[in-house]
């Protein structure tokens, strides 16, 4: 008789916990989401990456136009057989990134996931550069020039290389040369510096991601999504 009795107390229990967790679910306060933040000023990097690899040869864009002007608001489009992507001028930074065949959810199986974006309110964008001891050589307000707006992935090639280059009053040109690859949605950059200067130069490279929190939608009442990021280094 004792056994039963704990057993249905412990069935019972069990039950309101569900009861509660169903509750909550559907009495769950909305929340709505606040603009994206602005980015900070300082743009320095508070740890540097490796050194600049060396640099790689620029393909010419498949249908070159006429390049962008050099303002703030400038970018230059990207499209391969499985990313559309934004870069600013202001900076090279990677503000939108498409994964072409990756729908947002089956409910949108048209709408193409955008796992980078500048656009209120999912914030999320990569930021890279060159960082010396005295002065960062290149931050998010260097002013960037590419020889094209758009570029894409040409019929019958494997890569496609999109250079963009600044030069400062010291005679130090810099290179950020971001390369495409067929069937991926791999992105590599490459930032090389030709210094022209009379005094040497030390720079470290870095990649920060930036992002304001965003909500992705209910979970289980276990479980909790990894918002994180997965870094690895050959």
């Amino acid at each position: 008789m004792e056994n039963r009795r704990f057993f249905l107390i412990a069935i019972f229990a069990v039950l309101c916990f569900f009861v509660f967790q169903t509750w909550k679910r559907e009495h769950a306060p909305v929340i709505e989401q606040a603009p994206a933040t602005a980015l900070a000023e300082d743009p320095l990097p508070t740890a540097p990456a490796p050194a600049a690899k060396p640099a790689l040869d620029a393909a010419a864009p498949a249908a070159p136009v006429q390049a962008p002007a050099a303002n703030a608001d400038a970018r230059i489009s990207i499209v391969t057989d499985k990313l559309r992507v934004e870069i600013a001028l202001a900076g090279g930074d990677l503000r939108r990134a498409e994964l072409i065949g990756y729908p947002v959810s089956k409910a949108q199986p048209d709408v193409d996931l955008a796992l980078l974006d500048d656009r209120a309110p999912h914030f999320f964008v990569l930021q890279s550069g060159l960082a010396s001891a005295e002065k960062p050589l290149v931050s998010q307000a260097t002013m960037f020039t590419a020889p094209a707006s758009r570029f894409a992935l040409a019929e019958g090639s494997n890569t496609l290389d999109v250079p963009l280059t600044a030069t400062d009053a010291a005679g130090q040109r810099v290179t950020k040369l971001w390369r495409f690859t067929r069937g991926s949605y791999r992105v590599q950059l490459v930032q090389t510096v030709q210094n022209d200067a009379a005094a040497p130069v030390e720079v470290s490279a870095y990649a920060r991601l930036q992002r304001t929190p965003v909500a992705a939608g209910h979970e289980p009442p276990f479980a909790k999504t990894f918002m994180g990021l997965g870094f690895y280094e050959q």
